[in-house]
């Protein structure tokens, strides 16, 4: 039993440990690939912003006031990208919160159960401790009940001597049955 306890303490250890790399892992990927994310939207709006820019400059008088409509068109695109992009960040750092959470949560489940199997394996030790005892008292016992058997048979023994020497005790029952018991 007591290796079966160490055997599943360890088999625990190892699962936690694989358990907490691999969200580890998960998390950090997780958060890799939004980072890269925001950053290449970011990119994107800044490049067309300057594009935009370097498109306006170059444009004759002829186009001036078509490309000013067009501007405005680009900025309120370019608005709504950043927007867009504001309210993905929201959700981005929500959900890297709730990833916190959940990977704090992982910690103390795994205490949790570090706690309880340092608890059975308390128990265990105290149980064995008990069996330790017990076992050494009936080995006490069946000590103690194998040196009464020896005694009896010494003192059978001594009777029969005492019987079979004094010829006149050797009519006295008790001395007679216990000779012949031990015969």
């Amino acid at each position: 039993v007591h290796d079966t306890v160490v055997a599943n303490s360890q088999a625990l250890k190892v699962c936690r440990q694989e358990t907490e790399s691999a969200a580890e892992e998960a998390l950090e990927g997780a958060l890799a690939l939004i980072r890269a994310e925001v950053q290449g939207a970011g990119d994107q709006a800044r490049q067309l912003r300057a594009w935009m820019s370097q498109s306006w400059s170059s444009a004759g008088a002829a186009w001036q006031s078509r490309m000013e409509s067009r501007q405005g068109e680009a900025h309120a695109a370019v608005d709504a990208l950043e927007g867009a992009l504001d309210k993905m960040r929201e959700r981005l750092e929500d959900h890297v919160e709730q990833l916190e959470h959940a990977k704090e949560d992982l910690v103390v489940a795994q205490q949790e159960a570090q706690s309880a199997t340092t608890t059975s394996a308390s128990q265990l030790q105290q149980k064995t401790a008990e069996v330790s005892i017990l076992r050494e008292r009936l080995l006490a016992m069946e000590e103690r009940e194998g040196g009464l058997e020896d005694e009896t048979m010494r003192l059978r023994r001594a009777l029969k001597a005492i019987g079979t020497s004094v010829p006149e005790l050797k009519a006295v029952p008790a001395i007679e049955s216990v000779a012949l018991t031990t015969e």
